[in-house]
């Protein structure tokens, strides 16, 4: 199939973050799991609540970290009112004036700085001492477990892992550059666009009677948020990343090891976790772990770029009821295996129901996913 122009790659987008940094995360990330004296648990609810201690915490110390950021950002400036203020410049070509404070500025790109370095050190260490609860690394030598800690420390960092890129899924396949670029410029501005939309609200209600100081303290709350709310994005990838490779070392390989014979039904396995990476949009680690570990059980070869064929949904609509009903398992698994089920899943998995391709209801799929993400994973499904 020929390549489509349209095709997007995330990571043709500049990181923001360096081999230097991604090196200080690992070696960080190496003191943390070290450190950590973590016995085994016997069951997992005993690890579930080591788990909810550790995701408690982590967010807890999060917003703390954004409230004390604007604390520490307007109190001195109410203190110290001359020391801030602001000159007008006028912009260049144009009739406009801007004020702005360049000390005011310069102090809070250095606060924004020390907020990222410990929210940094923050996931580091929770992504560490999350990835030790489910045993992590083995008792081996940890430096032949570098490019494990890498995916790991990616996961801290926010950042895509080069990995999927190594099986060829794009998931991003249909979607342009600009509305890439688009979506995650809103992304990572959330926080910025939340608290400016809160102020033009209480300006809006208030008027002229609005003091500065509740405007500027608006942000307090707003900021403690998103610290909390990125924290636990970060827990919870880390988390599902964990159970899922748990889960294909255990009950899934030797479920699946019981398939593989069958060529028909292996010839769909990699459509299937390309079609699972475009309706999701977006890449997770647990996908990455799931391939991984699909293609190594099925021994399907690697490949560099992998295309979703046209009618691949049809095609396999019409094969035997056996190898309908397996890949529709499978499918159903890689959807969930991120540990939550939303409202664009389920209308896919609605679709796949209709075409026969699944044959599980969506209220099954939801408590298995529950069952799932409280770590008693896929056992009323392979069985």
């Amino acid at each position: 199939m020929p390549k489509n122009k349209r095709n997007v790659n995330i990571l043709e987008i500049p990181q923001t973050i360096g081999k230097f940094a991604d090196t200080a995360a690992l070696s960080y990330l190496k003191k943390v799991t070290s450190a950590d004296t973590h016995k085994p648990f016997a069951t997992p609810q005993e690890r579930n609540r080591e788990l909810t201690k550790i995701h408690r915490t982590t967010i807890l110390i999060s917003a703390l970290y954004g409230a004390v950021g604007v604390l520490l950002l307007y109190i001195p400036q109410y203190i110290f009112p001359d020391f801030f203020a602001g000159k007008s410049y006028k912009l260049p070509y144009l009739t406009l004036s801007v004020e702005i404070s360049v000390l005011e500025s310069i102090y809070g790109l250095v606060l924004v700085a020390i907020e990222l370095w410990l929210l940094t050190m923050l996931d580091i260490k929770a992504v560490g001492h999350v990835a030790v609860v489910f045993g992590f690394p083995p008792k081996v030598p940890f430096n032949a477990y570098d490019t494990e800690g890498k995916e790991l420390v990616y996961i801290s960092l926010g950042k895509e892992s080069k990995t999927y890129t190594e099986i060829g899924i794009n998931p991003f396949q249909r979607m342009t550059k600009a509305g890439l670029l688009a979506l995650l410029l809103v992304f990572r501005l959330k926080a910025f666009l939340s608290n400016l939309t809160m102020k033009l609200v209480v300006k809006r209600l208030l008027g002229r009677i609005t003091i500065r100081a509740v405007v500027d303290l608006i942000a307090l709350p707003i900021y403690a948020f998103w610290n909390a709310y990125a924290a636990s994005v970060v827990f919870r990838k880390i988390k599902m990343r964990m159970l899922a490779d748990e889960l294909m070392r255990t009950t899934g390989k030797e479920y699946f090891s019981k398939l593989s014979a069958n060529e028909t039904l292996k010839s769909f396995i990699y459509d299937a976790l390309e079609f699972i990476a475009i309706s999701k949009k977006t890449y997770h680690a647990t996908d990455y772990i799931y391939a991984k570990h699909l293609l190594t059980i099925f021994s399907i070869n690697k490949k560099n770029e992998h295309f979703l064929r046209e009618k691949f949904l049809e095609d396999l609509s019409q094969s035997d009821t056996k190898i309908r009903t397996e890949i529709g398992k499978i499918l159903i698994i890689g959807f969930v295996l991120d540990g939550k089920i939303g409202t664009l899943e389920i209308r896919i998995l609605k679709k796949l129901k209709n075409m026969q391709i699944i044959t599980y209801d969506i209220q099954d799929i939801k408590e298995f996913t529950k069952k799932y993400a409280s770590g008693m994973r896929f056992d009323d499904l392979f069985n």
